[in-house]
């Protein structure tokens, strides 16, 4: 199919979802429970042959469900579908949680859960539309530790200044889906305030233990080691602020393993909300991975971009965007531009 017949079908799917009939949860027997499903795809035109991916690719489907057990009690699961040609795990479990609310500003929750690192990540689940752009930061493909399998002590609304905190016992990025295969492995702490409304500043700290190093997928560092086992910390902070006329976010962060080099990365939006449906949006994108890093891939990744989100429904929404990329990592150098559609859905 050439490039402009997938255009072609993309316009169609956009005048097919945006009929005029609202999207709503899917409602189950009890009012104690919420389905929710939220899928995507994505098209994209790129200035360079070179460029891996296609020009249309299908998004995971995010089956979410959220149930409370009782007054104090309630669970959260997040399963993803993607088929086989896009990943070897059709089904993954994103999320499966149980959380026990000791009073009405600290709660206890067990399980696979996102870690509060920074705001993107604590905020936004698999759902695109909730995205403000297509995709994630490029940290988050990288240092970024998505998901932890532990215990977690939270508290909000705390003091005049609405100060929040997390603090997280988990099991590492090494141990996969086997909770505590290798002990207690990692430890985050996140703290931060909402001085006013609409405005969140948190500022996170991460420490986990990467186990066999030299075989994890994330390898790709060109500096030797002796160590099979290395130290990784992580720290991350964030800006967010929304309000009825624009929303913006600012997340920066620094991690290093065994180097005493730090590797930098930052993303930067802003979103005007012109009209109720419509909302252009600018962003950047810079990941700094230091020539010295023994673990992840030495080299500098920058992206800037201009976009436009149109809401379509409740549920459903349009981003299109222009992108600039500039890569040198992974012993490759890329400088292309692109044009990205998305289609986001929800019921």
């Amino acid at each position: 199919m050439s490039c402009y017949s997938k255009f072609l079908w993309l316009v169609f799917l956009v005048v097919v979802i945006s009929g005029p009939s609202p999207v709503y949860a899917i409602a189950l027997q009890s009012n104690n429970w919420n389905l929710n499903l939220f899928s995507y795809v994505t098209g994209r035109l790129a200035s360079s042959e070179e460029v891996d991916g296609e020009d249309i690719e299908l998004g995971e489907t995010s089956v979410f469900v959220f149930g409370r057990l009782s007054d104090r009690l309630s669970v959260l699961t997040e399963v993803t579908l993607l088929p086989k040609k896009y990943r070897e795990d059709t089904v993954k479990v994103e999320r499966l949680r149980l959380r026990f609310e000791l009073s009405d500003k600290h709660w206890l929750s067990l399980g696979k859960m996102h870690t509060p690192v920074n705001y993107w990540n604590d905020s936004f689940h698999h759902g695109r539309y909730f995205f403000p752009t297509i995709e994630r930061p490029q940290v988050f493909k990288h240092f970024v530790p998505i998901h932890d399998i532990g215990l977690r002590f939270s508290g909000s609304r705390l003091g005049k200044y609405g100060f929040f905190y997390d603090f997280v016992l988990g099991s590492g990025q090494s141990a996969g889906d086997k909770a505590f295969a290798n002990g207690l492995n990692s430890i985050t702490v996140a703290v931060g305030v909402r001085p006013i409304k609409n405005l969140e500043i948190r500022t996170s700290f991460y420490r986990d233990t990467i186990i066999d190093h030299l075989s994890s997928s994330d390898h790709g560092g060109t500096m030797q080691t002796n160590y099979e086992d290395i130290d990784y910390q992580l720290w991350s902070g964030s800006i967010h602020y929304e309000n009825n006329r624009f929303k913006a976010l600012g997340e920066f962060s620094g991690s290093k393993t065994i180097s005493d080099k730090i590797n930098y990365a930052s993303y930067l939006f802003f979103g005007w909300k012109w009209k109720p449906q419509i909302i252009p949006f600018v962003f950047s994108d810079y990941l700094n991975v230091d020539r010295e890093e023994e673990h992840y891939s030495p080299g500098i990744q920058r992206r800037y971009g201009v976009g436009l989100q149109y809401i379509i429904s409740e549920r459903s929404d349009l981003k299109v965007e222009l992108t600039s990329n500039d890569s040198s990592r992974h012993d490759t150098n890329q400088n292309y531009a692109d044009i990205r559609f998305q289609i986001s859905v929800g019921i």
